[in-house]
């Protein structure tokens, strides 16, 4: 019988798409590399543990399921490793389909330095054999003021990759 893995279901992308499948009654696996038990209690929902670089936690996680939606791991210096650790565990599952959530502009020499991590992990699923579905993402609109600086200047890539500057028209610190 099989089941949709949900990757990232303890965070804000994760966390919201597991919601909605459940309200369609979907069969889930519910993937966190925290604890299971922070996962949201699903009917239909099955909670499990298991981090991108662990290759036999994931390859236990993915196991059975039919479609596996994998939010991009976190920033660091071995996200391009744990990416290509979690797609050979999805093909040595046996994933029929693998929805990865990749971002706007990735490309072998984007400016933004992600966007290039996430051109490599979209040439690996390709490279892999397994059938995909990329999802490019931009900047989430709650993250934005995190990137305004004390100044109150957001900072960040933008237009053809290039760095440009915009200017609060109001600042919260000052309301």
């Amino acid at each position: 019988m099989s089941f949709i893995v949900t990757t990232g279901a303890t965070g804000q992308l994760g966390g919201r798409i597991a919601r909605l499948l459940a309200a369609r009654g979907a069969r889930q696996r519910l993937v966190s590399r925290h604890a299971a038990e922070r996962a949201p209690a699903y009917e239909g929902a099955v909670a499990v543990s298991a981090s991108y670089g662990d290759p036999a936690a994931m390859r236990g996680a993915l196991d059975g399921a039919s479609t596996v939606l994998f939010v991009s791991a976190g920033e660091s210096e071995d996200r391009p490793a744990q990416h290509r650790t979690f797609v050979d565990a999805a093909r040595h599952a046996g994933v029929s389909h693998l929805v990865y959530v990749s971002f706007y502009g990735a490309a072998p020499d984007a400016t933004f330095t992600l966007a290039r991590d996430h051109w490599a992990t979209e040439q690996y699923i390709r490279d892999s054999g397994l059938p995909f579905t990329f999802l490019r993402d931009s900047l989430y609109a709650d993250f934005l003021p995190a990137l305004a600086g004390d100044d109150d200047v957001i900072r960040g890539p933008a237009g053809q990759g290039g760095w440009r500057r915009w200017r609060r028209t109001t600042s919260p610190r000052r309301r």
